[in-house]
């Protein structure tokens, strides 16, 4: 954890990254951080800032805090910055701790700061070092003023006139007592005479020295509470991620919560809610007939699995134990982790215990988590004091996550809930429509993929929104649809709209829908209704079974139905004035109960107008219809008697195609440039009589079996090859 001095201004880089795949994700919603002192409830906001997608990167975040004591920093206490407004790919991310810091906490500067042996005492040490020294200058300028200047102290007659050595003796001894005085001063850190500044010196021992070393040599500080490396930091995120810690969401004390159905035992003062910050305030639960039992829950959420439980309180009750379990879910049992003592203490101890994957719930189940403390036999004057109990939980990664942005539905095998980034997943599709608007909401989804077989009924409005599948039904139960694309599915009933939507490569079976429809590869059965006045536009669209399709213009007028490359068979109802058609393609066409409006076809149509009410208009087969038209005036004009009558040349027609018979062709090589006759009795003759192929030929019979026509055949390996056929002679 990182350590400033009070007063300092410093960056913290984190990092942000999208739920579902762990994605580096831009931190948005206008964010905004705050930071926590310890256990007081009042965030700090002055001089706290965010700058998102640092160098252009996103997802890269920098915090600046300026931690002085007029923004409400004290030296001595730890801090935890957290996101209090801020959301990543659409989701909130508010709570979100993104770093933590102490504020002249660390180790060394306490040490530092320590009275006895800290800088404080080692700044005393050198002052009166520096006092000593100027005693010491101070006696040699003494002795310099008072050397004899017509004696030396080499003389010969080694006179003291004036008394001058004997005074140099005096402070000579005054110095050698000084300086012995200096000696008895010298604290450790000054020892030899020399002064050690180093961190060795500092802190005493050698741990703290060799370990920075292996921070900073390269080789890498592994103790449990040491600094995280560049690796270990590196790994966070690499597969699930951080753990992130939940506090109770209940408590038994209202009724059993667990599978076990655990009763409540106890006297509770205050509730759960008290647990989820150590700040005092504790959820008590006093001795009933001697006894406690309290179960707390926590949800986890889906996707996570439990990792460890933090407890902080303590057991007021001297020689009273209480067990503490978990309940384990696959073996359906409580499963004891650990114990708390009772004594007289009102101090909180911390218990922390690990916790297994068998400890978090899944199914019905999923993400809960279950502590108990319990005990037996206790004193009259026992009580739990629980300050605050939280569960740790990590990440799984598992699911393969909203695949396409979309919430995945199968109504047949899918599986009910509402958990985000866990139900309604491509790999855990949810089983109902309610479930799946839930999830679409919370995380602004408007896409949804429908497992084949599914069945969906439309009970409010779906609009602007994406629904695909492949053999699913939809009712869309007269509700808006606007903006709306469907793909795939059977769909009936009434769907309103007031702007533009599309239904490709759907069923569309008894609809009635509202204008500004785009219908493409779509088949048709029963009656398409029009809901309303306004345009509908099909393409490539079919009749699904060999009944016609009927589309019914409800009489409105103003509709304009254009259908673009339609096939088969299809019957315009209730066509009135101000009503167009427009169709491409080929088919049957009829009409029923119209009164006016007008059909333009263009292709290949076989039309009939039961009431002669329809204003028709044709394009290409009109000009082949007066082609026919001219050449048979032409013919009866010029070419057929008058005694003969289209009547009789029809029997004729029908006389050669019902009544006179063909004779088998001879023997003999096929002609190049056969009549109709005998080009269709060859194909005739080939196809009902004999065939027989071997390896060098393919032979013709006629109904007696004899050869009429053959061909030779070769194959080489690379192409076979049918000469040209010969007789069969």
């Amino acid at each position: 954890m990182r350590d400033i001095t009070l007063g300092d201004t410093f960056q913290h880089d984190f990092t942000t990254r999208q739920f579902s795949d762990g994605v580096p994700t831009v931190l948005a919603g206008s964010p905004v951080l705050s930071v926590l002192e310890g256990n007081n409830a009042t965030p700090i906001t002055a001089g706290v800032s965010v700058s998102v997608s640092r160098a252009s990167v996103a997802g890269l975040n920098e915090a600046t805090i300026i931690a002085t004591g007029g923004n409400g920093y004290e030296a001595g206490k730890s801090y935890s910055i957290y996101i209090s407004t801020g959301t990543v790919g659409g989701v909130s991310v508010v709570g979100e701790v993104v770093g933590h810091f102490t504020v002249a906490a660390g180790a060394a500067a306490v040490d530092l700061a320590n009275g006895s042996d800290g800088l404080g005492a080692i700044k005393s040490t050198v002052d009166n070092i520096e006092n000593g020294v100027g005693i010491i200058v101070e006696d040699t300028n003494e002795i310099q003023g008072k050397l004899p200047t017509n004696k030396f102290m080499g003389s010969s007659d080694g006179a003291d006139d004036d008394g001058t050595l004997n005074t140099i003796s005096t402070n000579v001894s005054n110095v050698e007592t000084d300086t012995q005085n200096i000696q008895g001063r010298l604290p450790a850190a000054l020892a030899s005479g020399n002064m050690k500044s180093d961190v060795l010196a500092i802190s005493g021992d050698t741990t703290s020295a060799d370990n920075l070393e292996l921070m900073y040599d390269g080789t890498g500080y592994v103790d449990d509470t040491a600094p995280a490396s560049r690796a270990q930091v590196g790994a966070i995120g690499a597969s699930a991620g951080g753990a992130l810690n939940f506090e109770a969401v209940e408590d038994n004390s209202g009724g059993a919560i667990d599978r076990g159905a655990t009763a409540f035992v106890g006297v509770e003062t205050n509730n759960y809610t008290d647990t989820d910050r150590e700040d005092g305030t504790y959820h008590v639960i006093a001795d009933a007939t001697n006894s406690i039992v309290v179960v707390y829950g926590f949800n986890v959420g889906g996707g996570r699995t439990a990792s460890e439980m933090v407890f902080k309180g303590f057991a007021n009750a001297n020689n009273d134990d209480l067990t503490i379990s978990v309940w384990d879910h696959p073996g359906t049992e409580w499963e004891t982790i650990g114990t708390l003592s009772g004594s007289a203490s009102t101090s909180n101890i911390t218990i922390t215990e690990a916790l297994l994957s068998k400890h978090t719930g899944t199914g019905t189940e999923i993400g809960k988590v279950y502590i108990r403390f319990n005990g037996g036999g206790l004193s009259a004057a026992a009580d739990l004091n629980v300050d605050q109990i939280l569960i740790e939980a990590v990440g799984i990664g598992q699911s393969v996550g909203y695949q396409l942005g979309a919430v995945w539905i199968n109504t047949v095998d899918g599986v009910a809930g509402t958990e985000n980034f866990v139900n309604g997943v491509a790999d855990n599709p949810v089983l109902t429509l309610a479930d799946a608007i839930t999830i679409a909401a919370s995380l602004n989804f408007h896409r949804f993929e429908v497992a084949p077989g599914s069945s969906i009924t439309f009970a409010e409005s779906h609009t602007d929104e994406l629904w695909e599948g492949r053999d699913w039904t939809l009712a869309l139960g007269n509700r808006d649809i606007t903006g709306i694309f469907v793909f795939g599915a059977t769909v009936s009933g009434t769907g309103t709209a007031t702007g533009e939507y599309e239904f490709k490569e759907c069923d569309l079976s008894a609809v009635t829908l509202d204008n500004d429809g785009h219908y493409e590869g779509c088949a048709l059965e029963g009656t398409f209704t029009v809901g309303q006045a306004g345009t509908f536009t099909f393409h490539s669209c079919f009749t699904e079974s060999a009944s016609a399709v009927t589309i019914d213009l409800g009489a409105i007028g103003a509709t304009a139905v254009h259908m673009f490359s339609f096939d088969g068979e299809i019957n315009f109802k209730n066509v009135a004035a101000g009503d167009t058609v427009h169709i491409t393609g080929a088919g049957t066409m009829t009409t029923e109960t119209c009164t006016a409006g007008t059909i333009d076809h263009d292709g290949f149509f076989e039309y009939t107008d039961a009431g002669g009410n329809v204003t028709e208009q044709q394009s290409d087969i009109k000009v082949a219809v007066d082609v026919i038209e001219v050449d048979t005036e032409s013919l009866n004009d010029t070419k057929i008697p008058n005694t003969l009558s289209l009547a009789n040349i029809n029997t004729e027609v029908v006389d050669v195609m019902r009544t006179d018979t063909n004779a088998e062709l001879a023997q003999g090589i096929p002609t190049a440039t056969p009549t109709f006759e005998e080009a269709i009795m060859l194909i005739y003759m080939a196809l009902r009589n004999k065939l027989t192929v071997d390896a060098t030929d393919k032979k013709i019979h006629n109904d007696a079996g004899t050869v009429i026509s053959k061909k030779s055949l070769t194959d080489n390996g690379t192409v076979y090859t049918e000469a040209e056929m010969i007789s069969g002679a």
